[in-house]
């Protein structure tokens, strides 16, 4: 028997940080030494998913509900479920199935002036330094038009955050394209056969049912006509599932945005109840790092309440403000504590880094291994207490090894005014009349710019080309404000 659990908004509101309702599938019953991983894949030879690799060559594939032949259909960045077994060293698996659905997919109908929001079939979709982008090198190539494919998640304020983002076509294509969007019926207009699924208006008169759609009901449109003045004509709609069907004393690993928090010991991944407990451990972060629209790693055990026991929890962002970003040269290398260092920082590498490379636009998934010293690396990290970076995405673009550019981007330290210097992530950075200041990418000047800075707190982006005994010059200097 299958049953839903459901955390009431009345008991929520009582709670120190109202995120969301929060509603969890769960079904009786056991099935020993198997369970089911979420999150987005980080890697490929096999599939490599929350620090495990899946040897998937029993899988069965599944995307968008369609069998595809092999595990070349996925991407790094989207997210699948994986159904199969951990073995004791709980790093490597088998998998036995793996499905990807597509949240968002169809023309993009604005982009933000943020530079990095935009609009798909009218639905506001966040990206940050962590979304990884296909088959488009930079955000600003995207233009109003495109059909692009979206894999996240909604945030606690209900906003899609891109885990990835695939550019599949220039333009709609009658007859080819093909757009997607799910979510929950929430207005029914029998009279002109519509209804709406987050905001958007769809007309179903060309569907065949034999039930009608009703409030509340969640389900997945597909359309292969382009959108006409904010109204999608539906090919089909079916009812879908929100979320992740879990069963009881099944082994699960989740990665996902904190969507409903009450406290550190309880709260919601992606609508799924998580609760600590004084036997969890914390990987590279603390509880106190666990908030709303954190991205959290969790691995635990389904109670007979349908929540989530946590044994192990890692909190992989924050918030997407804290993200570091350092780009240069790799001076040393240490396989045993699997660590690198680069513009003087050390930075740990873990079973969740994604490391990818990068030729002629196509990216590719490679291993720890595979890095060099004076390899030319951009890298997105978390800023641990202990002061200490820890890697979330590394590339190396083979057009790019011998690159001269130096970029760095985290707190702002050490800020002489006068002299024009500042120190990020211990590099000293100097400026002069030759450098571009920029203020959430409006230029300012010299004077303004510095004017702004706040010691420790304000968080600043640094490029230049010439870096002595660790003094950056630099060419632009942009002060960034944190995002939730």
């Amino acid at each position: 028997m299958k049953f839903k659990h459901l955390i009431s908004i009345s008991v929520l509101a009582s709670s120190l940080f109202l995120g969301a309702c929060v509603e969890t599938q769960l079904a009786e019953g056991g099935i020993g030494g198997t369970g089911i991983s979420v999150g987005p894949i980080t890697g490929f030879g096999s599939i490599i998913q929350n620090g495990v690799r899946y040897n998937v060559s029993q899988a069965r594939f599944m995307r968008d509900g369609v069998n595809v032949p092999d595990q070349s259909q996925y991407r790094v960045g989207e997210i699948v479920k994986i159904q199969g077994t951990i073995n004791a060293d709980g790093v490597t698996g088998k998998a036995s199935q793996v499905d990807y659905g597509s949240l968002l997919q169809g023309q993009i109908t604005a982009l933000g002036a943020d530079g990095k929001s935009l609009y798909v079939l009218n639905q506001l979709v966040r990206t940050d330094s962590l979304t990884v982008l296909h088959e488009v090198k930079l955000f600003s190539d995207l233009a109003v038009g495109n059909i692009v494919q979206i894999s996240g998640a909604r945030d606690a304020q209900a906003i899609i955050r891109a885990n990835s983002l695939t550019l599949q076509q220039d333009s709609f294509i009658p007859g080819n394209s093909l757009q997607l969007i799910e979510g929950r019926i929430t207005q029914v207009d029998v009279r002109t056969q519509t209804f709406i699924v987050n905001g958007l208006r769809i007309d179903y008169s060309r569907v065949v049912r034999g039930t009608l759609p009703a409030i509340n009901q969640y389900v997945r449109v597909t359309s292969k006509e382009s959108l006409q003045n904010s109204l999608l004509i539906a090919s089909d709609y079916r009812l879908a599932q929100e979320f992740v069907e879990f069963t009881v004393g099944e082994e699960a690993e989740l990665e996902g945005l904190v969507t409903a928090f009450i406290s550190s010991n309880r709260f919601a991944i992606n609508g799924q109840l998580v609760v600590t407990t004084s036997a969890t451990k914390f990987e590279n972060s603390t509880a106190a790092d666990i908030k709303l629209n954190a991205v959290v790693e969790a691995e635990g055990q389904i109670n007979n309440q349908g929540e989530l026991v946590a044994e192990e929890i890692s909190v992989r962002q924050a918030s997407s403000g804290q993200t570091r970003e350092l780009e240069g040269k790799v001076m040393s290398i240490d396989a045993s504590t699997q660590t690198l260092t680069l513009l003087g920082n050390t930075l740990l590498v873990d079973a969740s880094t994604i490391i990818l490379q990068k030729a002629n636009d196509q990216e590719t998934s490679i291993r720890f291994t595979a890095l060099h010293v004076n390899d030319h690396l951009e890298i997105k990290a978390r800023q641990l207490t202990d002061g200490r970076l820890l890697a979330l995405r590394i590339e190396r673009d083979l057009e790019d090894l011998s690159s001269p550019d130096i970029e760095v981007k985290g707190l702002a330290t050490a800020i002489n005014q006068s002299q024009g210097s500042l120190e990020i992530l211990g590099l000293t950075v100097m400026s002069d009349a030759s450098t571009e200041f920029k203020f959430n990418s409006d230029t300012v000047s010299q004077a303004a710019f510095f004017a702004r800075l706040v010691e420790g707190q304000s968080v600043v982006k640094a490029e230049g080309t010439q870096l002595t005994n660790q003094v950056l010059k630099a060419d632009s200097l942009e002060l960034e404000t944190e995002d939730d």
